[in-house]
């Protein structure tokens, strides 16, 4: 199914609805809530967030329309491409959820609107942040125009348990909502929003999505930052969306998933969406010479500027001895099983590690790159007569050729001396979403 969140950005950013539109829309429908789903509307600030977004999107426009005018008038621009021009620069400069308006659980603190988690001792308490979920989706340009119900505290399974009263069925007010996110999944049953944010500990997401026909995701401990929610039990909560698609839930836990330091628990790289698998690169240079200087450091650093995660395994000095103890040192420091969205480069007598490496695998890897005049043609046979130089193993060339993927040699001058124009369109061609294991040297 088409994300529904994703429609309505488009039709605010193609002018034919405004964000202040769709918040006094999904206002309306709040306050015509008769389900007890909604407990306060944060009526002030969504609008004033709606009618930013407005102001921004409009200079755009306004900026876009004097270029594309200039163009035409020297016959080089088309109405399709400043369209296009104006989507591109709302995505980069508002987000990916311009103006599209959310709930929240309220056991997630808010700016502008008090955090009750459904409780009287908490009946007053404004909160002086916001969560880092709402942030994240706020900063992609979301707007939280009310909180919702739930069992206080998240303790419950109907939100029934609520200081405010329990909320019905979307389907059968008759039928309890199921908990503790019940408030959140009525609200995005009943249309109020296209989304609503809950919390999961034992099911608190997924049974009142359920219980009203609706999607629930409850994420991976430690993908999507806790920071900010009210806890029910800290070693088991877990943030995630409640929406009508899974296209949504998917757009919306890419945006909040990832690491954030005020949430010690949270791993950098758990959430990948579909059909984006990340390619996975391990970096293994050789002993000779010192690779701190040159190829290495320019690799490291060009990948670094498009967002690349790195890791640095300690491996042994790769002589003929040492080539079991580079194995074990290798799969006890990646953290990660080689596959077809990893690439292997090698450095001088890394390149012979990598073969070993290779011939252990069960699966092929995208592509093995070796670096330097260590091999000085693209053809394996003449990196196997060069390797068995090196290194007395009994290798399955057939099988290393199998799971090599693509073979790609690079080199300069001598062992270091790669131009750092080849660094660059390395990583270019690799793309943005990588990362690096830079290993060699000696443990220490």
């Amino acid at each position: 199914m088409k994300s529904e969140i994703s429609a309505i950005v488009e039709q605010i950013k193609s002018g034919a609805t405004t964000a202040r539109a769709e918040v006094e829309a999904a206002i309306k429908r709040a306050e015509a809530d008769d389900n007890n789903a909604i407990l306060e509307i944060i009526r002030d600030r969504a609008l004033t967030r709606a009618d930013e977004i407005d102001a921004k999107i409009a200079k755009i426009v306004i900026a876009s329309e004097a270029k594309q005018s200039s163009k035409v008038e020297n016959s080089s621009g088309s109405p399709r491409c400043a369209r296009d021009d104006i989507a591109k620069e709302i995505d980069e400069k508002i987000g990916r959820l311009a103006g599209v308006p959310f709930i929240a659980k309220d056991n997630f603190l808010t700016l502008g609107s008090k955090t009750t988690a459904a409780s009287k001792i908490l009946g007053d308490f404004e909160a002086p942040l916001q969560a880092t979920a709402v942030e994240r989706l706020e900063a992609a340009g979301a707007i939280c125009i009310g909180k919702a119900n739930l069992d206080a505290f998240a303790h419950g399974g109907s939100t029934e348990n609520s200081a405010f009263g329990a909320t019905k069925n979307a389907i059968d007010p008759t039928r309890v909502a199921g908990g503790s996110s019940g408030g959140s999944a009525v609200a995005v049953a009943r249309g109020i929003v296209p989304f609503a944010l809950g919390s999961d500990t034992g099911g608190s997401i997924r049974q009142p999505a359920s219980f009203n026909g609706v999607i629930g995701y409850k994420p991976t401990y430690g993908m999507i930052s806790r920071y900010g929610v009210v806890a029910m039990a800290s070693s088991t909560d877990v943030v995630g969306p409640i929406a009508r698609n899974v296209a949504d839930v998917e757009l919306l836990c890419d945006i909040m998933a990832g690491q954030d330091g005020r949430d010690s628990t949270i791993h950098p790289d758990y959430f990948t969406p579909f059909g984006q698998k990340k390619t996975k690169i391990v970096m293994i240079h050789g002993t000779a010479g010192s690779p701190d200087e040159n190829w290495f450091p320019l690799v490291k650093r060009e990948m670094e500027k498009l967002g690349a995660k790195v890791f640095v395994p300690r491996l042994p000095l790769g002589d003929k001895q040492n080539m079991t103890n580079w194995r074990r040192a290798f799969r006890e420091q990646v953290p990660f099983e080689l596959d077809e969205n990893t690439i292997l480069i090698g450095h001088s007598s890394g390149g012979a590690f990598m073969l070993s490496i290779l011939q252990e695998q069960e699966t092929p890897i995208k592509a093995s790159i070796f670096v330097s005049a260590f091999f000085k043609d693209l053809g394996l046979s003449d990196i196997k007569k060069q390797i068995e130089t090196f290194v007395d193993l009994d290798h399955d060339w057939a099988l290393i050729r199998k799971n090599a993927g693509k073979i790609v040699h690079l080199h300069g001058d001598d062992d270091y001396a790669v131009p750092l124009a080849q660094a660059k369109e390395l990583s270019k061609n690799l793309g943005s979403d990588l990362i690096i294991i830079e290993g060699g040297g000696s443990f220490e």
